[in-house]
This record gives structure tokens, sequence and C-alpha cells, in this order.
């Protein structure tokens, strides 16, 4: 439900051919690729035993969502991949979904596998046919800089593929140094 949510208002910025770290194999021209910093604002913590971490928010809004392969690390912002499936790939009611990720230590899990491996359901959205996959930092100890790598498989074929990379920003400067000489 969450990504569903996510997706529909993120569609929008998918525009034609892969987008800076996404690739397709050669089989597969036909899986446009979208990597997204994307920023979500409210929502109902739930349980998710799918989950990384073992919840979700569900009913949130998406502000902000642009195209980059650099995720800044801050609470409330996260990574979003999304793949619209398109010719013979529209059919696929749903795909091995494989993604790693920065090795995080959370306080009530230990140390999380930095891996998923797991059937994802593909859905239509308006005219478009989608696999997607976000993940949003909510914790201090989920702000782990480091390489996102996810792969969608179907019939022990690699589809498609997309990197993000996680940065700690650089602070704002304080009002007071930046009017100091």
């Amino acid at each position: 439900m969450k990504s569903k949510l996510l997706l529909i208002g993120l569609l929008a910025l998918v525009a034609g051919a892969p987008r800076a770290g996404a690739k397709a194999s050669p089989e597969a021209t036909r899986i446009r690729v979208e990597v997204l910093h994307v920023v979500r604002e409210g929502g109902e913590l739930k349980a998710a035993p799918d989950a990384i971490t073992g919840v979700t928010r569900e009913d949130y809004k998406v502000p902000l969502a642009e195209s980059t392969d650099r995720i800044p690390l801050l609470i409330g912002h996260g990574v979003g991949f999304g793949f619209i499936l398109e010719g013979r790939f529209r059919a696929l009611k749903s795909v091995q979904l494989k993604v790693t990720y920065p090795k995080m230590h959370s306080p009530t899990h230990g140390i999380l596998p930095g891996s998923v491996d797991r059937t994802q359901e593909a859905y239509d959205v308006g005219s478009d046919h989608v696999v997607d996959f976000c993940y949003f930092f909510d914790e201090e100890w989920e702000l782990v800089e480091g390489q996102w790598h996810i792969e969608i498989w179907e019939g022990g074929k690699k589809l498609a593929e997309a990197d993000a990379s996680t940065y700690h920003p650089e602070p704002a400067p304080s009002p007071e140094r930046a009017t100091k000489p």
C-alpha cells in the first residue's frame, strides 16, 4: 500500500529513458527505470513483517520527488526506485526484487542483513504497469552512507537494475556565521 501511494505521485516524473544510476539488460529495453530522492510527510506507523525494519508508514504524502542517484541522509527523506514495464513485460504479475543496502544497526533488531530478496507485485498506475521499492529514513541509526543497489528478476533472468548512493549533506551555515567576516 505504501509503495502504491508513493508511486502514483512519483510517476509524473518518469519520462522515457533510464536516468542516472539506472541500467536495463539488453533484452529488457522495454523497462524504464527511475531513481528518486523522495521526501515524506505525515503517515501512520504500522507493523510490516516484510519491511526491512519491520514497520512501515501508511497514508503519507510525498511533496518532493526528484530524479537523482544521490540521496541525502535526512530524517523523512528516502530513496525510491521505479520500474515501468512495457511491451511483453506488461504481462508480468510480479518480479523477484533484490535489494542491497548499507548495513544498519537497529537498537531493537541488531545489525540488519543489508539485503532484501522477495517477490514484488507489479500494478497499474494510470496507463503504466510498474514495480517499485522505496525506503524512508525515519531513525538516526538508519542514516548510513553507502550504496543501494536494486535488481528485478523474472524466471531466473535479470531484467533491470539501478543504483543510488546516500550521503550526509553539509550542514547549512548558521545565520550568525554567514554574516560575520
